[in-house]
């Protein structure tokens, strides 16, 4: 697997052990543990997508299935990471990259709050003609300038329209991009989220290669 979030030469991969405090050993297992599960599933998912607007691609069963149990286990694990974050010790939290990251993930927050209360939204849900469980919309980069804005909705296709992505004022960095799930009135684009937790890894390595480096390099 390319792991494009953690590398195997990582300082998340050689911590130090004997020099962290236990506490600080806790959370950073818990943090590196949960960003490789949402390495997996987008990975996973995006590997699916690309599959499928493949020309004369053969239909993969459970296709629908796959994409929307990857685009929930994202949502859940980036739901578990903030609430990791919130209360992990061993990190500066009040750094601008802590804050960006963690201000970025706020989003997925919302949609826990809307399951809280799911039985509630359902009906709302129901009205607006849309999904009960959600639905998914992606862009295809043909090209720079030619893409296709695909939408994938589990169940019936009912009358109606459903809230998609607007290409035009989005940048794109890869093939599959803007990976959306849309919920209710909520929106998630996970693709951006998986490019802030990418930044985040960047900065979290720079700053514990610069507290414990050279204690990692001579071990």
């Amino acid at each position: 697997m390319n792991h494009f979030l953690i590398s195997k030469d990582s300082i998340l991969n050689n911590l130090p052990t004997k020099q962290i405090k236990s506490r600080d050993l806790t959370y950073f297992d818990a943090i590196i543990h949960t960003i490789e599960m949402v390495e997996i599933m987008y990975g996973r998912l995006v590997d699916l997508l690309a599959r499928h607007v493949k020309p004369n691609n053969e239909k993969e069963s459970h296709f629908l299935e796959h994409v929307m149990i990857d685009t929930w286990g994202i949502v859940d694990c980036l739901y578990r990471l903030r609430q990791v974050l919130s209360s992990s010790s061993g990190i500066r939290k009040k750094t601008l990259w802590f804050q960006k990251f963690f201000r970025q993930l706020s989003m997925v927050e919302e949609v826990r709050h809307f399951l809280q209360h799911y039985n509630e939204k359902i009906p709302l849900i129901e009205r607006s003609n849309s999904p009960i469980v959600g639905h998914v919309c992606w862009i295809n980069a043909r090209s720079i300038k030619n893409v296709d804005v695909i939408l994938i909705q589990p169940g019936r296709i009912k009358t109606g329209s459903l809230p998609c992505i607007n290409p035009a004022d989005k940048p794109i960095s890869s093939k599959i991009d803007h990976v959306t799930f849309f919920l209710g009135d909520l929106r998630v684009d996970l693709s951006d989220l998986v490019n802030g937790l990418k930044e985040f890894v960047g900065e979290l390595e720079t700053f514990l290669n610069e507290r414990y480096g050279e204690k990692t390099r001579s071990l």
